[in-house]
């Protein structure tokens, strides 16, 4: 008897470790394949373009860019908005465009429009 009740323990406190993080958390959590993160985190780290201005995100907190960056995958972001990626090619970041710090753009999310 005491040799399953060992395990069985072990595999209760495991099993509800998710549930513990998002009942101290207050949130609710989802699987992002690689672990937990919360619901709702859309908010990753980046660079994007914000009311004409670059701004950097970190750990969810927004300040301006004050440097150009060069991101791992080899594209350099401007203090300006201009991205000159690894092959050459030029572009320029748009109100509402947001790259992650790898240097890969990411999709936009569509806010919800008040209708009239």
């Amino acid at each position: 008897m005491k040799t399953y009740l060992l395990p069985l323990l072990a595999l209760f406190l495991l099993a509800g470790q998710p549930f513990a993080a998002e009942m101290m958390s207050g949130g609710a959590m989802m699987s992002n394949g690689s672990g937990m993160m919360k619901k709702g985190h859309a908010k990753k780290d980046c660079v994007t373009m914000k009311g004409g201005k670059m701004m950097v995100m970190k750990g969810g907190k927004a300040s301006m860019m004050d440097k150009d960056m060069t991101m791992p995958n080899g594209t350099m972001v401007m203090k300006d908005g201009s991205l000159m990626m690894k092959d050459g090619s030029n572009g320029m970041m748009k109100e509402g465009d947001r790259m992650d710090m790898n240097g890969d753009m990411m999709k936009r999310v569509k806010s919800a429009k008040k209708k009239k």
